[in-house]
């Protein structure tokens, strides 16, 4: 049981170590990273593919939630804003 509890826990920090990466555009490999949770976004109807796994084996989301919930719009024109502000940053 208790071996279960660490590997919930490790999945939920990755998870949320992925949301962070992604947010923070001037670090390696970042834009490579969101062009791979975009288009799994897209193919996956907005949702996350990560949720939907974390609600399959732990019965619920890194966020703690007991549903998955599609991916909002502004959070998508977010993460859209933050890669073209990056490449402004290398373009100038």
């Amino acid at each position: 049981m208790k071996e279960k509890n660490i590997i919930t826990l490790v999945c939920y920090l990755l998870h949320y170590f992925l949301c962070i990466y992604v947010v923070i555009i001037f670090l390696p490999y970042n834009s490579i990273i969101t062009i791979i949770v975009c288009i799994s976004w897209y193919l996956n109807n907005n949702f996350c593919l990560l949720s939907q796994l974390e609600i399959y084996y732990f019965g619920e989301t890194f966020l703690f939630l007991k549903k998955v919930y599609p991916i909002k719009n502004w959070q998508i024109c977010v993460i859209y804003i933050l890669q073209f502000i990056k490449l402004l940053y290398f373009i100038i």
